[in-house]
């Protein structure tokens, strides 16, 4: 018996290479001059090449092209007519970093995949190589402490970055396809010692995106009215949530980990806030004068200030990341209270149609594990670095306009993992 192994098609390769960004930047990119612009290339070409292999590609993604017409659109009006937004262009968390981070990639990378079963087993290869990662990262908050940067004249936190805890939330969700759709109890015990480390450095972000995609879980992973247990489970699931997120309950967490010498930044601000240490303002990175901030710009103009317009004002105030952390106050600054509503309602009511029409469970599973990770832009994050949106659109356009396809045999699942078994007589 002889078995032969394929490259792999640009699809498959060009969802792991996006999944598992942070593991190269971190480990090689970061290392080579110019290298995350170099990845960034390679990725959009992945993405052209995948794409243009397609019979009739340009119909069959014109809705890629159209929708980035519309944002190179917006961009180039914006920069052209407002002088003053032009620095954003290079500063950090701007233009620049919408495409070294690359989240506005993952649309295209969503749209060009050929249906749902492949992309969960890329997924479960990239939480391989994420797994690894983050559990090395680990060892640096532990022995280390925080990450380190002054805010209103206040150092904050030393070394470890808290992505870390957003790269975590994908990873959990990620392993809940083991845990859900094949049906790995065993995966329990990571999944736990995950939400564990995210309790510890993680961020309350991280934590509220997990609750709700539970809660998502619960209501909408199976298409049938919610009966009393699933209900039950919903109460016990807030409870637990609300114990946790406690002065009572976070006390006991902070004990317990105290003792074992384990030093936790989001409990010992949480608590600290609770017991009338820091205001809010101060634990939760600034975000009370963000939002005052923001929501007087929208005051003043009701009509929006264009793609980054905000930046500046906030920039001010000295918050380096300048974005609102809030996608719903970023939108509506952005585009101005009509179009801003308008593409809120539009997404609210995509969502309950995925979930009105939508009958396959694995569809449902990767719906709402993108929802997840995109409930971080609620308290932190910007749409236009951030990649759970895009792709969220992404895999709402694959089922109602190309249609996820499906493989009819077992040969067709085999070449989906590019395996070719032959025998021979020798």
């Amino acid at each position: 018996m002889k078995i032969r192994l394929k490259l792999p098609h640009s699809q498959d390769l060009l969802l792991v290479i996006f999944l598992i960004m942070p593991v190269l930047k971190g480990l090689f990119i970061s290392k080579i001059p110019g290298g995350s612009l170099l990845l960034s290339f390679g990725i959009v070409g992945l993405i052209a090449f995948s794409m243009i292999k397609k019979k009739n590609f340009f119909m069959k993604y014109i809705d890629v092209f159209i929708v980035y017409s519309i944002v190179a659109v917006l961009f180039i009006y914006q920069f052209a007519t407002n002088p003053s937004v032009r620095i954003w262009i290079m500063r950090d968390y701007g233009v620049r970093h919408m495409f070294l981070i690359g989240g506005i990639f993952a649309y295209p990378i969503m749209r060009v995949q050929d249906n749902v079963g492949t992309v969960m087993r890329n997924m479960k290869i990239s939480a391989v190589v994420l797994g690894l990662y983050y559990a090395y990262q680990v060892i640096e908050p532990i022995t280390k402490g925080y990450w380190e940067y002054e805010q209103f004249g206040i150092l904050r936190h030393s070394e470890s970055n808290m992505s870390w805890s957003y790269g975590m939330l994908l990873l959990v969700c990620i392993m809940s396809i083991l845990l859900i759709i094949e049906k790995k109890k065993y995966m329990i015990i990571p999944i736990a010692v995950s939400l564990v480390g995210i309790l510890l450095y993680g961020s309350r972000g991280t934590i509220i995106s997990f609750i709700i995609g539970v809660v998502l879980i619960l209501l909408f992973l199976e298409n049938k009215k919610a009966d009393v247990k699933k209900y039950v489970l919903i109460i016990i699931a807030a409870a637990a949530a609300m114990f946790i997120l406690s002065d009572t309950g976070l006390t006991l967490i902070e004990n317990v980990t105290d003792s074992l010498g384990i030093e936790s930044r989001f409990i010992d601000s949480f608590l600290n806030t609770l017991k009338g240490g820091d205001s809010f303002d101060e634990e939760s990175s600034g975000r009370d004068r963000i939002w005052k901030v923001v929501i007087g710009l929208i005051k003043e103009n009701p009509f929006g200030v264009g793609v980054m317009g905000h930046r500046n004002a906030i920039y001010r105030i000295g918050i380096k990341w300048g974005y609102s952390h809030d996608v719903f106050l970023d939108l509506i600054v952005e585009l101005g209270w009509i179009f801003g509503t308008l593409v809120i309602l539009v997404g609210l009511y995509g969502i309950v149609k995925f979930f009105r029409k939508v009958k396959d469970v694995r569809e449902r599973l990767l719906f709402i594990i993108f929802i997840t990770v995109s409930c971080e832009l609620l308290l932190s994050g910007y749409i236009w670095l951030h990649y759970g949106l895009w792709g969220l659109l992404g895999i709402y356009m694959n089922h109602f306009r190309a249609k996820w396809q499906k493989p009819k045999s077992l040969q067709a699942i085999l070449n989906h993992f590019n395996i070719r078994i032959s025998l021979d007589k020798n």
